[in-house]
């Protein structure tokens, strides 16, 4: 329902209106993201550094990598967009151990392991170990799923890949890039030192529409009703290679409850992330663009 108050404080409030939300569609930007540390000895997933800085990060285009030395540790994640909905098989082989991990949502917090190499294989070999294959996992077609794959490499040959069976009986190995979308540490809300966690009035900041579409020249920030008074946010618009396409300082808080921002360029069809830091606090959110 809705409901009016005009000067003399008589309200009308008007029939209910039923609607329905619907489930959102997920992108792929076609590839996945792939973290490296260097010089680690080993060849157990338990000797990669994963709280430690990486020595590199890269993307590659399908859920495959090889070729790259000895004595490292890696870690493949991203976020998967499963064609169909249905019950989906996940194989995982690689020299030397690895593991692989998926969220039951977009989340990386809530991810569980589903398969593990616990030997090495050589590639695409699927079948060496019964934990290579994961027990079936029900996926909704439109939906994002965080995916995570640790692999150790300590000498000899090295090789990682992940694969799936679809609901509908297709196997597919590896998992092609158009079903897979980089990590974005900003997402995770990476700061600097001089940076704070959010507060709840930094968390009602948002930009819409969202999605958006390409043609939109125009975006608007909104959420400002909590402030007493004008404040400064920087807004950034990121894509996933990191490219910031679009920045704009916005002032707003007090008698402003939200702010309309002219987009200076076209933003191509795909995933993007805006950060918008308020106060030495940020808030990041993604934004689609069909």
């Amino acid at each position: 329902t809705a409901k009016a108050t005009d000067n003399g404080a008589v309200t009308t409030t008007s029939q209910p209106v039923t609607f329905k939300v619907m489930r959102g569609e997920c992108f792929a930007s076609g590839s996945i993201s792939r973290d490296y540390w260097s010089g680690v000895p080993g060849s157990r997933v338990s000797n990669i550094p994963v709280n430690s800085e990486p020595t590199g990060t890269d993307r590659i285009p399908s859920f495959s990598t090889s070729d790259n030395g000895t004595n490292y540790g890696a870690r493949v994640r991203g976020f998967l967009c499963p064609p169909l909905t249905g019950n989906y098989d996940f194989y995982i082989s690689s020299n030397d151990h690895s593991e692989l991990w998926l969220s039951t949502d977009n989340d990386p917090s809530n991810k569980r392991r589903i398969a593990y190499v616990p030997g090495a294989t050589v590639r695409y070999d699927w079948n060496k170990f019964p934990s290579q294959i994961s027990s079936p996992v029900h996926l909704v077609a439109g939906e994002s799923y965080y995916i995570e794959a640790l692999h150790k490499q300590g000498v000899g040959t090295d090789h990682l890949s992940v694969a799936w069976r679809y609901p509908n009986g297709i196997w597919e190995g590896p998992i092609r890039g158009e079903y897979l979308s980089p990590f974005d540490y900003l997402v995770q809300g990476r700061m600097t030192d001089n940076e704070e966690k959010l507060g709840t009035d930094m968390e009602q900041i948002s930009i819409y529409p969202n999605p958006a579409t390409g043609n939109d020249s125009e975006l608007t920030i909104t959420g400002y009703e909590g402030f007493d008074e004008t404040v400064e946010t920087k807004v950034e618009i990121i894509n996933l290679t990191g490219e910031v396409v679009f920045t704009e300082k916005v002032s707003c808080g007090g008698d402003c409850s939200s702010y309309l921002m002219k987009i200076n360029k076209q933003l191509v069809p795909g995933v993007f992330l805006v950060n918008m830091k308020t106060k030495g606090k940020r808030n990041s959110i993604r934004l689609l663009v069909k």
